[in-house]
């Protein structure tokens, strides 16, 4: 009797703990690229592949931090996509944010390093920090780390 009952809270935390994720992180890159001639601007690439748990039209994805910086994190629309955006619970989707680095002339040229993006609404272990709205409600998931690519560097 007493396996029966813990089989049954356990059963009733997995099924509230899997109700509690509106989407799961399949794969979280960054890639820092270069551009073709020493002291021209550059960046770095921040690409995910989510599993959904919710449709695109309670769920929306916008915010990503990266440390103290905040980048608009978008959907990869592929070529061919008869409803762009669009995606149904348990659709794999793709998405990217990129951050400028400026070239070194630009950089020279700044007087100060201060930051016009908002603060992370909270401190949070990891790498990263997606906000996302699920209907009118605000929420976060933390990004634990990121696989490093190797870097790019253009022709």
């Amino acid at each position: 009797m007493k396996k029966i009952q813990i089989f049954i809270v356990i059963a009733a935390l997995m099924l509230v703990a899997g109700k509690s994720s509106d989407f799961e992180i399949i794969t979280a890159t960054v890639q820092q690229w270069h551009g073709g001639t020493p002291g021209s601007p550059g960046g770095i690439n921040y690409s995910f592949t989510f599993l959904m748990k919710k449709p695109s039209e309670k769920l929306k994805i916008d915010q990503l931090w990266v440390k103290d910086k905040l980048l608009k994190i978008e959907q990869v629309i592929f070529m061919g996509a008869t409803d762009a955006g669009a995606f149904k619970k348990n659709d794999t989707v793709h998405y990217r944010a990129s951050q400028a680095i400026p070239a070194l002339a630009e950089r020279l040229g700044k007087k100060d390093n201060v930051s016009d993006d908002p603060a992370p609404p909270f401190e949070y272990n990891g790498e990263g920090l997606i906000g996302y709205t699920v209907g009118c409600k605000r929420k976060y998931k933390t990004v634990e780390n990121f696989k490093m690519l190797k870097p790019f560097n253009a022709p």
